[in-house]
């Protein structure tokens, strides 16, 4: 099977209620569409690799992860963020 795993729209509003301040909803899901737009194959195992990058405040960092937990998604947090931003990498489950 090749079907396209992409995050459920239905998970927008939750996290559209974190308010973001650095990135929209809709920016997330495009770049989610755009870039992990990952086949469920055991052929395609490079693009199950394949990460986004997204920075968002550190105050709404918590909210944010969790939505996308929820969604499906492993979330890497990195270390060495500043005060005022975390980056955050995701990687489809």
């Amino acid at each position: 099977m090749n079907e396209e795993v992409l995050l459920p729209a239905s998970r927008a509003t939750a996290i559209s209620n974190a308010n973001v301040k650095k990135l929209t909803v809709d920016k997330i899901l495009s770049k989610i569409s755009s870039t992990i737009k990952l086949r469920a194959s055991d052929g395609d195992r490079d693009a199950l690799q394949q990460f986004s990058k997204h920075e968002v405040s550190s105050e709404d960092a918590d909210i944010v992860v969790n939505e996308l937990k929820t969604a499906g998604y492993r979330v890497f947090l990195n270390p060495n963020f500043t005060n005022t931003n975390i980056q955050f990498q995701l990687e489809w489950d």
